[in-house]
Formats: C-alpha cells, structure tokens, sequence
C-alpha cells in the first residue's frame, strides 16, 4: 500500500505542475492584451469625459437662453465660453453673414490687439463661398 500511495502523491504533484504550467501559458497568452484592454479603456473615458463636457454646455447655453430670451449677447458670450473650452483653445470669436458681408459680433478671452484687428478688418464681403482671410 504504501507503494500505491507514493504513486497517487506522485501523479497529484504531476498534475498540480501542468496545472501550473497551463497558468502560466494563459497568463502569457493574456499579457499582450492588457495594454490593448488599457487602451479601450482609455478611449472610452476619454470619450465620456468629452459626452459630459458637450453636456454641461448645452445645458448652460440653455440655462442662458431661458433666463434671457429677447437677449442675444449674452448667448453668445456662453456659445463662445463653451467652445474655447471643449475645443481646449485660448480664444473664439463669432462673426454673422448678413446678405453678401461677415459681420464681427463677439469675442472670447481676444486680446485688445486682436480685438482691434477684427474690428479694423471686419465687415468682410463674402464672395464666392469663402469668407476671406484675416492678415495680422
């Protein structure tokens, strides 16, 4: 019997080795794939971070719109607020076309010097589809 015991401990220690082996060709076989999964992830937060910021405003433009609905400016302001900060920019200006000519309505965090150059330049005409461009 006591044969018979060393072979049954013998072929558990066999078994618990492959076992092991088997674990650690899975834990290879998975490793590429954990920077792939850290980037998905990656990209998703990214993009849930960039749906709330869409969100938030929204809801501020229209938090401004219904507090002030015969005003536009300060609908503006908010627009421009709004897209220098989901677009991670510095400035935004926000120019209208009425009929054949580009008029400068607002600004966002423009320098005085800026400001002075969209006003000096502005009302552009609009000719064939473009605006034309602003020379500093």
């Amino acid at each position: 019997m006591a044969c018979g015991a060393g072979l049954s401990a013998s072929s558990e220690m066999r078994k618990a080795r492959r076992v092991r082996a088997s674990r650690r060709k899975a834990y290879k076989s998975e490793a590429p794939r954990v920077p792939d999964i850290e980037k998905r992830l990656a990209e998703t937060l990214k993009r849930g971070a960039e749906a709330q910021g869409q969100q938030t405003a929204t809801a501020e433009i229209l938090s401004v719109i219904s507090s002030s609905p015969t005003k536009v400016r300060p609908v503006f302001d908010a627009i421009l607020r709004s897209a220098v900060r989901l677009c991670d920019g510095f400035y935004s200006a926000l120019s209208l076309v009425d009929g054949q000519m580009l008029h400068f309505r607002a600004s966002h965090n423009l320098s005085p010097q800026g400001l002075e150059a969209m006003k000096t330049v502005y009302p552009l005409s609009v000719r064939d589809g473009s605006t034309g461009a602003v020379r500093w």
